[in-house]
């Protein structure tokens, strides 16, 4: 059974991952600027999505603006997902290193 929620569990993140990258890029919003979602992570009772982002342009400006969108992201989103429950989002910038192939 745990097996089956977990990968429920990572069927929901790559869905939300999915959806998030393309509703910010259909809003090419120009105070958030360039922006990609490098991972989306679900809390195990899938009350909340910790959604992972980097910026290319101005950081500080993109994720405040960022931050404000996040409720009508939200409801975006739950007009395209069916889930008995809408978990609550929280953007994060990603600060992991990655490593640069040729």
């Amino acid at each position: 059974m745990r097996e089956q929620t977990d990968r429920r569990n990572r069927r929901i993140e790559t869905l939300f991952r999915e959806e998030i990258a393309r509703i910010l890029s259909e809003r090419g919003d120009p105070d958030i600027g360039f922006i990609t979602v490098t991972r989306v992570e679900i809390k195990k009772d899938r009350s909340k999505i910790f959604c992972y982002v980097r910026f290319l342009s101005d950081e500080e400006r993109g994720f405040a603006a960022l931050k404000e969108a996040r409720l009508s992201i939200k409801s975006e989103i739950a007009r395209g997902i069916s889930l008995r429950f809408m978990p609550d989002i929280e953007f994060r910038i990603d600060k992991g290193v990655y490593p640069i192939s040729a």
